[in-house]
């Protein structure tokens, strides 16, 4: 069975109709596999991070209704972050393996201003973990 297109001949992907689908976010390829979350950003640029190395994760929105918002994954082990925007390819995938850390919340997502919001750090979590 061949692949749904949009209007412009590319293979529509996730659940939104072809005609909705976001760019250029959706040229943001996430890949999870096991305990690790890979992205290919679309000048071939490779990011990888392990659930392991995770130290905080953050919700970037953008100002307005139509900016782009990011996802931002800081690793324990270096100065790295990994990004991905609201919309990339997989991004469902990728918020069930960041569910995967514990008391991981969604936030954020409803502001049209500037904002970047906490969804799960290593230290609030330990912190929680002493309670």
């Amino acid at each position: 069975m061949a692949e749904p297109q949009d209007g412009g001949g590319e293979p529509h992907r996730g659940w939104m109709p072809a005609f909705m689908t976001l760019r250029p976010e959706s040229t943001f390829q996430l890949t999870v596999q096991g305990r690790w979350l890979a992205c290919l950003k679309p000048g071939g640029q490779f990011q990888s991070i392990s659930l392991d190395d995770v130290y905080a994760v953050y919700f970037r929105s953008a100002p307005g209704a139509f900016g782009i918002d990011w996802w931002i994954v800081e690793s324990a082990t270096s100065d790295t972050r990994f990004e991905f925007p609201l919309g990339a390819t997989g991004e469902a995938d990728a918020l069930e393996w960041l569910k995967q850390l514990p008391g991981f919340e969604i936030g954020g997502m409803n502001s049209t201003e500037s904002a970047r919001v906490l969804c799960w750090s290593r230290a609030m979590f330990k912190d929680r973990a002493r309670d």
